[in-house]
């Protein structure tokens, strides 16, 4: 059990970096407390802590009165940095404002789900890349600093449900697959699933993600229908692109099925007035 998750909130969100270090702190404490030494903690799961706090009220008081002394710095819930509240009214508000027109049959075949999914991801992309969205995946008004992979993922989220509801399609986010959670499973029946998996391009393990996780998942799922939707936020060298896009390019060439890859250019644009 995380004791970040049974404190109130009152660092700031927006640098996680304070948030993990509060967080080792804690930990610490707990651990000389109950006379941990480094070595004997590298063993204890979460349930012993969970165990020690719940059998030792007293231990848990010193905790609470050791996070008060942290210092409260007041968060911006209108620009949410983080990525943590406005990205489901902001999700629907461009899909009202964007309508899409989708149809969809009453007895859909597994290609027919597959078109509509790929249609509200490119409406994303579109999102994204003309109508200003790209703005809630950073945490600075510039948009150097992107937000972490799960604040796109929520915003994703808020897009594609908007769209989903008017076509009946039941959209699971962090479906558990078995062998960990897919992103997103979009689905029409119990036959036509679609799986939605989503990276930053800052992340380290795209290339994993779109070689062995979303198989993983595809495999656990029963489903040959999945889409990797990558986001351009930078934040990757040269090399490692590189390399992720000749995976992509030999794995369509291989001649077999492989997931649908999407790539959402996110990175600010110069306004028209100022392009040559």
């Amino acid at each position: 059990m995380d004791i970040l998750r049974h404190l109130p909130i009152a660092y700031d969100l927006s640098d996680i970096s304070d948030v993990a270090g509060f967080n080792d702190r804690l930990r610490g404490k707990l651990n000389s407390i109950l006379g941990v030494s480094w070595k004997q903690a590298k063993k204890l799961k979460k349930r012993d802590y969970r165990t020690a706090l719940l059998s030792e009220p007293e231990i848990f008081k010193v905790l609470i009165n050791e996070y008060r002394g942290m210092p409260a710095n007041q968060y911006d819930f209108d620009k949410d940095p983080a990525g943590q509240f406005i990205w489901f009214q902001k999700g629907r508000e461009y899909a009202e404002q964007y309508p899409l027109d989708l149809s969809l049959n009453p007895f859909p075949s597994g290609d027919d789900v597959l078109s509509i999914v790929q249609q509200i991801c490119q409406q994303f992309k579109q999102l994204i890349e003309f109508n200003g969205l790209h703005t809630l995946l950073y945490r600075d008004d510039a948009c150097t600093k992107p937000k972490r992979e799960e604040a796109a993922q929520k915003l994703f989220f808020g897009v594609a449900d908007a769209y989903c509801r008017t076509n009946n399609l039941d959209l699971s986010p962090e479906a558990n697959s078995g062998r960990g959670q897919i992103d997103f499973k979009i689905s029409r029946g119990y036959h036509n699933r679609v799986l939605v998996e989503t990276k930053l391009t800052s992340n380290n393990r795209l290339q994993h993600g779109f070689e062995t996780q979303l198989a993983e998942y595809q495999k656990s799922e029963q489903t040959k229908y999945a889409i990797f939707l990558v986001i351009d936020v930078g934040g990757y060298s040269e090399q490692r692109y590189e390399a992720f896009t000749q995976a992509v390019d030999e794995a369509q060439q291989s001649g077999k099925r492989v997931p649908d890859v999407i790539i959402v250019n996110a990175i600010r644009k110069p306004p028209a007035s100022k392009m040559g």
